[in-house]
């Protein structure tokens, strides 16, 4: 796949998946229930091409391995944060937080793999961070104004739990990319969705709180949520790690937080959230600073 096509994907999977995400937490489905069952459907689906690359799967080194089982267990740990996140917060307050991810990504990779970013790409990621900042301006997770610092914010629950989870997403995006340099983005791929589904089975089970039945109803109502969050998630999954293979991880973040837009459009379409304004123009900002990631990669 060609990578500005697979970033451009990228862009637009991951609001449409924290939509479905919102959408299926409305409906009392448990955040840990959603990822095991999101990595069952697509266990399922990547059944053939499991078979049809088994032979360079059984090739990999304890190394890969190694880091492909760090991989699958921060996925599961931070997607189930996410959900969680967005039961309890705007949509679009909970996708642009995630512009935080760029950042911190940047500090793993220079710290785990070596990566240095260059001056383009240290000034595109400071206007996403300012981006950020104005799109959390005076707001609550609730989408309400308080007298509070402009930062207040934080104390909010839901905007915790997402902060744990982008801080979980974003160190496994380092080792996602030593999973990519030591196979490929496709075998990757396989595994992530594999493993991800054999270490989410224990974590449900000892950290599910509601009669697993109930679970299995909604799962059976809302079916066609779920294929599709499947779906979503399966291609944003994948078109990140051809974007990984193509350029660093910390500018890839950076310039995948221009999603942050249709993340507050969604919100204001869906769930009805305010302050579209002020949230576009601080989404506008992080797109700056996005362009500004790509012309130092050119």
């Amino acid at each position: 796949m060609p990578f500005a096509l697979a970033v451009l994907i990228r862009i637009l999977a991951n609001p449409f998946s924290n939509l479905l995400q919102k959408k299926l937490t409305g409906y009392a489905a448990h955040s840990l229930f959603i990822i095991t069952a999101v990595h069952a459907l697509l266990s399922l689906a990547m059944l053939p091409p499991l078979v049809a690359h088994a032979s360079a799967i059984l090739q990999q080194s304890a190394w890969f391995w190694l880091n492909m089982t760090i991989v699958a267990t921060l996925a599961v740990c931070g997607n189930a944060l996410l959900v969680q996140a967005l039961r309890l917060g705007d949509l679009s307050i909970m996708g642009p937080i995630n512009a935080y991810k760029s950042i911190v990504s940047m500090g793993f990779s220079i710290l785990l793999i070596g990566e240095l970013p260059n001056a383009w790409g240290l000034v595109g990621s400071l206007c996403i961070l300012l981006g950020s900042y104005v799109i959390l301006g005076r707001s609550t997770a609730i989408g309400r104004t308080q007298p509070s610092a402009r930062f207040g914010i934080l104390a909010n629950h839901g905007v915790q739990l997402r902060l744990a989870a982008l801080l979980c997403s974003a160190l496994e995006a380092v080792f996602l990319k030593r999973c990519i340099t030591l196979s490929s983005p496709i075998i990757t791929f396989i595994l992530w969705c594999a493993l991800g589904f054999l270490v989410s089975l224990p974590i449900l089970r000892f950290g599910m709180t509601h009669p697993i039945q109930s679970q299995y109803d909604i799962l059976i109502q809302q079916k066609w949520h779920y294929m599709a969050l499947a779906f979503m998630v399966g291609l944003m999954q994948y078109t990140t790690l051809v974007a990984f293979d193509g350029m660093q991880i910390s500018y890839a973040l950076a310039l995948f937080q221009t999603s942050a837009l249709i993340s507050v459009l969604l919100g204001h379409q869906f769930f009805k959230e305010g302050q579209v304004l002020q949230r576009l123009v601080g989404g506008s900002i992080m797109v700056i600073g996005a362009m500004l990631i790509v012309l130092q990669r050119s």
